[in-house]
């Protein structure tokens, strides 16, 4: 029997798995489809369903009685937060894959028996306290037509790794009648008092019934909601107004977490040619996976170790850790109506006045190309001291060609620079660059823009230049050397000279930082010598790179670019005045205008050093780099301004494409609105689903068509009224839970029979340590190995 995921918005009941009508058969056909309702009540019972996501994604349906196992969980796909409001102000990007490690049993003595599962699973809570989780799951019986919630009892808590007191203690329940979550957890997840408590109880099954639930909200204060549904309507209270729902599928918004991508004609599984894999190392034992984003094992890989492919003919590779990152950015050019209706972000350097109002200096807009104008949005605002966050304009702006390209100009030796637009775009996969030229033209729809897509340098990579140069944020041996315990409280420190830091403008030509690329050692050098800049700079003695905010997300250059042929020359293609430059300033932002040029970054995590695989003929192992993916959104008016748009979409393999662009919704009414810390950041749109008479549900990817269906999205319902305190009557039907039908609250120390941390319960989870996860991998993420 296989554990469901919780919507306990009833919401609905469980998740439901159903099966989109295909173009072909094979998995396109057979792979199951996740959807769940998400409401202001799911804010709280988020992390019961990131517990059951773990669990379920252990597969204990498919390892019954073949003994101890252990499974990997992919963390960002169980991850509760994933549309955490503050990620409105990020740009986004790949990054490593970190997984859960799971130690388990799943037991049945006959098929009238219960399946039992027991084990323990290595985390770290509060963001820095290593804890085992003891687990204990009793499941009676599967979901049914009739009980969509199954019958199981789950029992957790942690207990820090180096000893201590217990710092979390969970409960779920279902069975046909309802559900019911308790959890506590100590503050900051160390030992002692405080901490967090949720308690849910839900009575009913799809079709009617009542719940309440007690939460700690996003700002920390305590909240209670009790709600009702029937099989039309959901509606809820937060102590003063009831909010009414409709539960009609036809009327809600969906936003989708995991996309399959499938191959046209045969309907297999789509994915890279080279994709990741596990992979075991052979010092230390344990088990990790490699992929084009790095390596991931429980310690962290070291510089000449072997891993071993863990295929049914393994094969042995050589980690080659390198001392910082150079990524390559490659121009692509298309038409601005190739783009329309793309948002992207963009920040004035000179005040505009423009129809609605006027484009701010150094203020970050969203904005794209109408077709005949280009139209803002919204706007980044980081007036709140908790952040950056979107913010919806009042009244959109409206901004001729002419006025964004007075917007956008800046100065430089004295100069003013007509720059055109620099701006960054989610659904472009990076920096977006509109050409003054093509903003001055007449029909500039048909005129140039440019963005560059990415790809991290291997070793041995001879088309990297042997020399290049920097004009903003070159980092050198003498200038990161100044970030120091000492330095910390000068806001003028920086790890770049103080010739190019943040030198948008125009930068003096002695200031031009010169580096050197040893290829083979993969290593940049200034000048030539042999002192480098790489990560280790970053950790010697007097380093304190924690105490600068601004770096502790890590160092990147400037655009690298050729030193070479004229690129540096006077009236080169970096000088800032173009043709009819004089040499004595040099603009970093020419560099867009390049086939390519490059970025190095250092840092103290881990992924800020590029890790390769070096086969036994010393040769690299090339992982595939993700892949664009060319979406056309249906012109109907539900993608309101994105409607037409033909987006730029990135595949980093199966069941991860991304890109589409993301709006926030208050939690109250499910309306889109301003982000703050109480909304939620989602996919402003939804790939629609393929059915007998549409087939929209497509992206193209290296020419060839790709046909997409939904794993996992949320349903959000569309609102049916709100009721004050005065005058309304619920639908027919409808009774709001109550708070006295809360399950009781846990504790995190005290008597406590059913906690399976505990050697004298019946339920004990068993002893644990570190050497229980070292096995092979049994299952990835739901994919029995």
């Amino acid at each position: 029997m296989k554990l469901r995921l919780l919507t306990v918005s009833v919401l609905g009941g469980l998740v439901s798995f159903t099966h989109a009508a295909p173009p072909t058969g094979g998995a396109y056909a057979s792979d199951p489809q996740s959807e769940y309702v998400q409401d202001q009540t799911s804010e709280g019972i988020s992390q019961a369903n990131s517990i059951l996501c773990y669990m379920s994604n252990t597969r204990p349906d498919a390892m019954v009685n073949l003994g101890r196992y252990v499974a990997f969980i992919d963390e960002s796909k169980c991850n509760s937060s994933k549309a955490d409001a503050s990620s409105s102000s990020s740009e986004g990007g790949g990054s490593s894959t970190s997984y859960t490690r799971m130690s388990l049993t799943s037991t049945r003595e006959s098929a009238s028996s219960a399946q039992i599962g027991k084990g323990h699973a290595a985390v770290t809570m509060g963001g820095s306290t290593p804890a085992y989780v003891y687990i204990y799951t009793s499941i009676t019986g599967a979901p049914t037509s009739t009980n969509t919630n199954g019958a199981l009892t789950m029992n957790l808590a942690a207990l820090p790794v180096a000893g201590g007191s217990k710092i979390m203690r969970g409960k779920i329940t279902t069975s046909a009648s309802g559900i019911q979550f308790s959890w506590i957890s100590a503050a900051g997840g160390g030992g002692g008092g405080g901490g967090s408590n949720y308690r849910l109880s839900v009575s009913g099954n799809d079709t009617s019934g009542s719940g309440v639930i007690k939460y700690p909200d996003s700002t920390g204060t305590d909240t209670t909601l009790t709600f009702g549904y029937n099989a039309s309507k959901f509606c809820r209270n937060d102590g003063t107004n009831t909010t009414c729902f409709s539960r009609s599928k036809t009327d809600a918004a969906t936003s989708v977490w995991r996309y399959g991508v499938y191959t046209d004609g045969t309907g297999a599984r789509y994915d890279l040619t080279q994709p990741g894999f596990p992979v075991k190392n052979s010092t230390t034992g344990e088990y990790g996976y490699a992929s084009y984003w790095g390596i991931w094992l429980p310690t962290a890989v070291t510089d000449g170790a072997t891993l071993v492919s863990l295929d049914a003919t393994p094969v042995n590779y050589t980690v080659n850790k390198t001392g910082g990152r150079l990524t390559k950015y490659s121009l692509v050019t298309k038409t601005l109506d190739d783009v329309k209706k793309v948002p992207f972000n963009f920040m004035p350097q000179t005040t505009t006045a423009v129809t609605g109002g006027n484009l701010t200096a150094y203020t970050q807009y969203e904005m794209y190309w109408s077709g005949t104008a280009f139209v803002a949005t919204a706007k980044m605002d980081c007036s709140s001291g908790t952040g950056c966050y979107r913010q919806l304009l009042s009244t959109n702006l409206t901004i001729t060609p002419a006025q964004l390209n007075s917007a956008a100009s800046m100065s430089a030796g004295g100069n003013t620079n007509k720059t055109g637009v620099n701006g960054w775009s989610q659904a472009l996969g990076g920096n977006l660059m509109i050409p003054a030229s093509t903003l001055e033209d007449a029909s500039p729809g048909t005129k140039t823009v440019k963005y560059n897509t990415q790809s991290v340098v291997s070793p041995g990579d001879t088309t990297v230049p042997a020399t290049l140069k920097c004009a903003r944020d070159c980092p050198t041996v003498a200038s990161i050397q100044t970030l120091t315990a000492a330095n910390a409280t000068n806001n003028n420190t920086s790890p770049y000279t103080s010739g190019t830091k943040q030198k948008g403008g125009g930068t003096p030509s002695a200031d031009v930082v010169t580096y050197t690329w040893d290829s083979s050692n993969y290593t940049l050098k200034q000048n030539g010598v042999a002192t480098a800049i790489t990560n280790s700079l970053l950790t010697g003695a007097g380093m304190s790179l924690s105490s600068y905010p601004r770096y502790q997300g890590g160092i990147r250059s400037g655009a690298l670019v050729d030193a070479t042929g004229t690129n540096w020359n006077s009236g080169g293609a970096m000088d800032c005045q173009g043709a009819s430059g004089t040499g004595a300033y040099f603009c970093d932002f020419k560099s867009n205008s390049l086939t390519t040029f490059y970025v190095w970054e250092n840092g103290t995590s881990d992924y800020q050093s590029a890790t390769f695989l070096k086969k036994a003929d010393n040769t690299f192992l090339t992982f595939t780099p993700p892949q664009s993916a060319s979406f056309l959104v249906p012109d109907e008016t539900k993608f309101g301004e994105f409607a037409g748009a033909n987006m730029n979409l990135q595949f980093n393999g199966f069941g991860n494409l991304f890109g589409i662009p993301g709006k926030c919704f208050r939690l109250s009414d499910n309306a889109e609105a301003n982000c703050d810390r109480t909304t939620r950041y989602v996919p402003a749109f939804s790939i629609p689903e393929n059915t007998s008479t549409s087939a929209l549900g497509k992206v193209t990817i290296n020419d060839a068509t790709k046909w997409i269906k939904y794993l996992d999205r949320e349903i959000r319902f569309k609102k049916d009224g709100v009721v004050g305190v005065s005058g309304y009557t619920l639908p027919t039907g409808i009774t709001l839970g109550s708070a006295t039908d809360l399950p009781a609250a846990l504790a995190l120390s005290g008597a406590d029979t059913e906690d399976p941390s505990s050697s004298s319960n019946s339920n004990y989870a068993g002893s644990v340590q570190a050497s229980d996860f070292f096995k092979s991998p049994s299952v990835i993420h739901g994919v029995v190995q």
